[in-house]
């Protein structure tokens, strides 16, 4: 089940990021092989995917519901889902469908098999302004440094979860030539005590856990700051994520194209258990955390269900002239 984790936090967790909690064994075997849910929806999503798999320790396969996959909105049916090779991974098959959801809904996905999730969407946190400034490296151009400023408002009365990611997009015109969506931004974190590289961030909440697994999701958590707000300092790399906007040759033989770029700073507000359930998938790279125990809140089958809910905040950079042989990695 290890490898099957692993798979789906690549896929999954950069598209996302329950009432009822049990906990699974990663190395789990039973007698009979048994159905897994897993599906890490964004209010923000143009589309759900909902992924299923059927196997017991580390041989799971993808699984096709002998029914329909269908998705409830505070008890209306809103959608029924279609499976969509496109978006299979190699150990699920995807069931994909539109649906609106909003703060304070109640969604429940089932299958005919006797399946069922039901979670609860959070509220929204919200981005109050990002302020950007540039810092140059003359002696290494690649580690140059743009820092967003984000001033973030807690949701207040409650313990809040949350994920801070980025999304970095090239234009020519307004054709979109290369984007970051489906790929993990690198950021720079070192300034930022919420989300330093090996930590949490909660000093006074830290574990052995905290210490050693990798934050590499950017999760963290709002004991620092609850009702109130925080200004997180985050860098992007530049040549990294943007880097037809910013590769840049004098007399370059090639000619160039009138283009431009965005960033999306995007910060999610997620459940409890979700932020357990990342946090696991994160430590199952570590040896030394052996077994890795996920959340799950699948009635009768195994996985999670949930649900974030983003506030997003987008920064448009002024056109420039772009390489015209530069077409997306």
């Amino acid at each position: 089940m290890r490898k099957l984790m692993n798979i789906l936090s690549s896929a999954v967790i950069l598209t996302a990021l329950g009432s009822c909690e049990n906990t699974i064994d990663t190395i789990k075997v039973s007698g009979e092989d048994e159905i897994m849910m897993n599906a890490l929806m964004n209010v923000n999503d143009d589309v759900h995917i909902v992924y299923l798999s059927h196997g017991q320790g580390d041989d799971f396969r993808p699984y096709t519901t002998k029914g329909e996959l269908q998705c409830y909105v505070n008890g209306q049916l809103a959608a029924t889902a279609k499976a969509k090779s496109f978006y299979d991974l190699y150990f699920c098959k995807a069931y994909v469908f539109n649906a609106d959801f909003k703060a304070g809904d109640k969604v429940k996905l089932t299958i005919e098999e006797g399946l069922s999730a039901e979670v609860t969407v959070p509220q929204s946190p919200e981005i109050l302004d990002v302020d950007t400034s540039y810092f140059e490296n003359s002696s290494n151009i690649h580690s140059s440094v743009i820092f967003l400023r984000t001033r973030l408002q807690d949701v207040p009365h409650e313990e809040n979860y949350y994920s801070f990611n980025v999304n970095a997009e090239v234009y020519k015109g307004w054709n979109l030539i290369d984007t970051t969506r489906n790929r993990r931004v690198t950021l720079f974190t070192d300034n930022e005590p919420l989300l330093k590289e090996y930590s949490s961030g909660n000093d006074d909440d830290k574990t052995f856990f905290d210490d050693y697994v990798k934050n590499k999701y950017h999760l963290f958590t709002d004991k620092s700051f609850a009702d109130n707000s925080y200004v997180l300092n985050v860098g992007i790399y530049p040549y990294d994520c943007l880097w037809g906007y910013y590769y840049y040759k004098e007399n370059y033989t090639h000619g160039y194209d009138k283009g431009g770029a965005s960033v999306s700073v995007i910060v999610s507000s997620i459940s409890p258990e979700t932020y357990r359930y990342i946090k696991a998938i994160e430590s199952s790279d570590f040896w030394h955390f052996e077994p890795v125990i996920f959340p799950q809140n699948v009635s009768g089958g195994l996985g999670f269900v949930s649900v974030a809910n983003s506030a997003v905040w987008k920064i448009r950079f002024p056109d420039r002239m772009i390489p015209k042989d530069f077409y997306g990695y």
